[in-house]
């Protein structure tokens, strides 16, 4: 039993300079699949970094053993052109399909308050019973 377990992650990094090599290398080094790289962008920090006020942020979205993942974490956190990491597991979207399902069990509130508002005639009787 000595499968492991591939999971889907989102890897969002900082770095000080636009080269990923050194990323890709520390993903592949981890047996870690690229699956989708985002091009990296240029932005200003809204406060300095390790005194930095630009970087450039990168998004790759990889397919990895979930042991891995520490493993990974601790490499890129410790590259010096790394100013900051966030990895994320991705999960299915199963929520539009329960959406749907829950849609059809649950009638919405302003269905429930449109059906229980009264037609004009209604509300006069009711009122006329009231006042005698």
């Amino acid at each position: 039993m000595d499968e492991k377990i591939i999971t889907q992650f989102e890897v969002n990094v900082l770095v000080k300079d636009e080269s990923t090599e050194a990323i890709l290398r520390i993903l592949k080094a981890h047996n870690a699949e690229v699956l989708a790289e985002k091009p990296v962008q240029k932005i200003r920090l809204s406060y300095d970094i390790k005194k930095q006020q630009y970087a450039f942020f990168v998004t790759f979205e990889i397919s990895a053993p979930r042991e891995e993942e520490r493993g990974i974490r601790k490499d890129l956190s410790l590259n010096e052109q790394v100013i900051r990491l966030l990895i994320t597991e991705k999960k299915e979207k199963k929520g539009a399909e329960r959406r749907g399902i829950e849609a059809q069990k649950k009638p919405s509130r302003l269905k429930s308050a449109l059906q229980a508002m009264l037609p004009n005639e209604a509300l006069e009787k009711k009122i006329e019973e009231i006042l005698q």
